[in-house]
């Protein structure tokens, strides 16, 4: 499950502006591909995680547009609730649970395919992370 936050939070944190979601998740992939030196087969399957994800997010593009035409809306409202805000979140984490049955099962294959070293190297690129970014 380190594997999927490390991606998550390096995705959110990768790249510039300019470039696209999908083209920022290449460029991560690629830095995971190389930073923990995968084989081909471990490659294919970090690669089979982004796809999905894309696959499922792209599925979803009403949804996410309506919840961020909601919060437009809230933001330029003349007051706000707890309530309204509390239902956005839970919509969001609706969302992404939605995602998991379907990525999970790849994300756990991905992370039994790793040697101990390449996790160890996971978990000292996160820890670098959390420091640089206080997370």
């Amino acid at each position: 499950m380190r594997v999927l936050t490390f991606l998550i939070i390096s995705l959110a944190i990768s790249g510039c502006a300019s470039k696209s979601m999908s083209e920022r998740a290449d460029w991560m992939v690629k830095k995971v591909i190389r930073k923990i030196k995968l084989d081909k087969m471990q490659a294919a399957k970090l690669w089979g995680i982004k796809h999905k994800y894309f696959e499922i997010r792209e599925g979803k593009k009403k949804e996410r547009d309506g919840q961020f035409n909601e919060l437009l809306s809230l933001i330029k409202s003349q007051d706000m609730s707890k309530k309204e805000v509390k239902d956005m979140i839970a919509k969001g984490r609706k969302m992404q649970d939605e995602y998991f049955p379907e990525v999970f099962p790849l994300v756990k294959d991905f992370h039994k395919s790793l040697s101990q070293e390449q996790k160890e190297k996971v978990a000292r690129w996160l820890d670098e992370l959390r420091r640089r970014f206080d997370l």
